[in-house]
Protein backbone atom coordinates (compact mmCIF):
# COMPACT_ATOMS: atom_id res chain seq x y z
CA UNK A 1 0.00 0.00 0.00
CA UNK A 2 2.97 2.29 0.66
CA UNK A 3 2.35 5.42 -2.15
CA UNK A 4 -0.59 2.84 -3.77
CA UNK A 5 -3.44 4.88 -5.74
CA UNK A 6 -6.72 3.34 -4.30
CA UNK A 7 -10.41 3.20 -5.81
CA UNK A 8 -13.24 2.63 -3.62
CA UNK A 9 -15.91 2.55 -6.22
CA UNK A 10 -19.54 2.79 -5.29
CA UNK A 11 -18.17 3.63 -1.27
CA UNK A 12 -21.72 4.31 -0.21
CA UNK A 13 -20.56 6.96 3.10
CA UNK A 14 -17.59 5.64 2.88
CA UNK A 15 -16.57 2.80 5.43
CA UNK A 16 -13.55 0.75 3.38
CA UNK A 17 -11.82 3.92 1.76
CA UNK A 18 -11.98 5.31 5.08
CA UNK A 19 -10.53 2.42 6.54
CA UNK A 20 -8.02 1.96 4.06
CA UNK A 21 -6.58 5.61 4.15
CA UNK A 22 -6.58 5.46 7.74
CA UNK A 23 -5.01 2.28 8.18
CA UNK A 24 -2.30 3.26 5.24
CA UNK A 25 -1.94 7.02 5.15
CA UNK A 26 1.03 7.10 2.41
CA UNK A 27 -1.79 5.98 0.19
CA UNK A 28 -3.80 8.04 -1.50
CA UNK A 29 -7.56 7.01 -1.98
CA UNK A 30 -10.62 7.85 -4.59
CA UNK A 31 -14.20 7.28 -3.64
CA UNK A 32 -16.49 7.76 -6.65
CA UNK A 33 -20.06 6.95 -7.02
CA UNK A 34 -22.77 8.64 -9.04
CA UNK A 35 -24.74 9.43 -5.50
CA UNK A 36 -24.53 12.95 -4.28
CA UNK A 37 -25.86 11.96 -0.88
CA UNK A 38 -23.24 9.33 -0.60
CA UNK A 39 -20.52 11.45 -1.30
CA UNK A 40 -21.61 14.34 0.77
CA UNK A 41 -21.50 11.40 3.74
CA UNK A 42 -17.89 9.81 2.52
CA UNK A 43 -16.51 13.45 2.55
CA UNK A 44 -18.03 14.26 5.72
CA UNK A 45 -16.51 11.59 7.17
CA UNK A 46 -13.56 12.22 5.94
CA UNK A 47 -13.21 15.56 7.18
CA UNK A 48 -14.36 14.21 10.66
CA UNK A 49 -11.35 11.47 10.47
CA UNK A 50 -9.08 14.28 9.46
CA UNK A 51 -8.52 12.31 6.33
CA UNK A 52 -5.49 13.89 4.22
CA UNK A 53 -5.22 11.12 1.98
CA UNK A 54 -8.75 10.66 0.69
CA UNK A 55 -11.04 12.41 -1.75
CA UNK A 56 -14.36 11.64 -2.33
CA UNK A 57 -16.56 12.62 -5.84
CA UNK A 58 -18.74 12.25 -8.32
CA UNK A 59 -18.98 9.63 -11.02
CA UNK A 60 -20.98 6.97 -12.90
CA UNK A 61 -18.21 3.98 -12.86
CA UNK A 62 -14.70 5.52 -13.82
CA UNK A 63 -16.20 8.02 -15.88
CA UNK A 64 -15.05 11.19 -14.04
CA UNK A 65 -11.36 9.39 -12.90
CA UNK A 66 -8.30 10.86 -14.16
CA UNK A 67 -6.06 8.24 -12.23
CA UNK A 68 -4.70 4.91 -12.61
CA UNK A 69 -5.33 2.88 -10.09
CA UNK A 70 -2.82 -0.05 -7.92
CA UNK A 71 -6.32 -1.63 -6.07
CA UNK A 72 -9.72 -1.02 -6.53
CA UNK A 73 -12.29 -2.06 -3.78
CA UNK A 74 -15.87 -2.67 -4.82
CA UNK A 75 -18.75 -4.37 -2.69
CA UNK A 76 -21.35 -3.37 -5.65
CA UNK A 77 -24.99 -4.08 -3.82
CA UNK A 78 -26.27 -7.29 -5.64
CA UNK A 79 -29.39 -5.33 -6.26
CA UNK A 80 -27.56 -3.78 -9.39
CA UNK A 81 -27.50 -7.30 -11.30
CA UNK A 82 -25.35 -8.92 -13.43
CA UNK A 83 -25.00 -6.18 -16.43
CA UNK A 84 -24.61 -3.50 -13.99
CA UNK A 85 -21.65 -5.82 -12.35
CA UNK A 86 -19.87 -6.49 -16.01
CA UNK A 87 -19.76 -2.97 -16.59
CA UNK A 88 -17.95 -2.11 -13.76
CA UNK A 89 -15.46 -4.94 -13.85
CA UNK A 90 -14.77 -3.87 -17.58
CA UNK A 91 -14.21 -0.22 -16.39
CA UNK A 92 -12.09 -1.30 -13.47
CA UNK A 93 -9.95 -3.28 -15.50
CA UNK A 94 -9.24 -0.10 -18.60
CA UNK A 95 -8.27 1.97 -14.94
CA UNK A 96 -6.17 -0.33 -12.81
CA UNK A 97 -2.22 -0.05 -13.59
CA UNK A 98 -1.68 -4.05 -13.47
CA UNK A 99 -4.30 -5.75 -15.40
CA UNK A 100 -3.96 -9.12 -15.60
CA UNK A 101 -7.35 -10.81 -15.47
CA UNK A 102 -10.44 -9.80 -14.08
CA UNK A 103 -10.02 -11.84 -11.03
CA UNK A 104 -7.16 -10.38 -9.85
CA UNK A 105 -8.01 -6.67 -9.40
CA UNK A 106 -11.39 -7.19 -7.63
CA UNK A 107 -10.37 -8.52 -3.39
CA UNK A 108 -13.61 -9.36 -1.57
CA UNK A 109 -13.38 -7.77 1.87
CA UNK A 110 -15.12 -9.97 4.44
Amino acid sequence: FNGAQVLDLGPGYGPIGLFIAKKYPNCQVDLVDKDFVAIDCANFNIRKNQLNNAKAYLSNGLSHTNDAYDRIYCNLPAKVGNEMIEIFLRQAQTGWKNAMGLHQFIEILH
